[in-house]
């Protein structure tokens, strides 16, 4: 078996043995062997809410964030699933974070699963008492 027909054998087996929003792409790397895979843009708190049930599917899931010049908050997860390396990304406003990160353009901090879910968390339930 090639190693892009492990990678995306693996890849399918994950997705179908989880219940799992799909994304707006995904990515093959055979070397070294990875797979990207973009979360789809969505409203803030559903956005996050989908990084986090992806990365809850990774085993030694590691967060890290930073905003960007454009005005976002990337957000990056690394995994593994399967034996397999996976790099689940995406992005919300960074504006929408309203003020629960303090960071500088560009200045990049590991956070933990728990702090990813706990910034959703929070901005869900200022949207509910908005």
């Amino acid at each position: 078996m090639s190693e892009l027909e492990h990678l995306t054998r693996t890849f399918f087996d994950h997705l179908s043995s989880h219940l799992l929003p799909e994304p707006c792409s995904v990515g093959f790397r055979a070397f070294p062997p990875q797979v990207e895979v973009q979360i789809s843009p969505a409203a803030t708190v559903t956005h996050l809410s989908r990084l986090v049930l992806w990365a809850r599917t990774l085993d030694e899931a590691t967060v890290r964030w930073w905003p960007t010049r454009y005005g976002d908050l990337h957000i990056s997860i690394q995994g593994r699933a399967g034996g397999l390396v996976m790099h689940v990304y995406g992005g919300i406003a960074f504006r929408d974070c309203d003020g629960l990160i303090s960071l500088d353009t560009d200045e990049r901090q590991d956070v933990t699963l728990n702090e990813l879910t706990a910034l959703r968390d929070l901005l869900q339930s200022r949207e509910v008492t908005a």
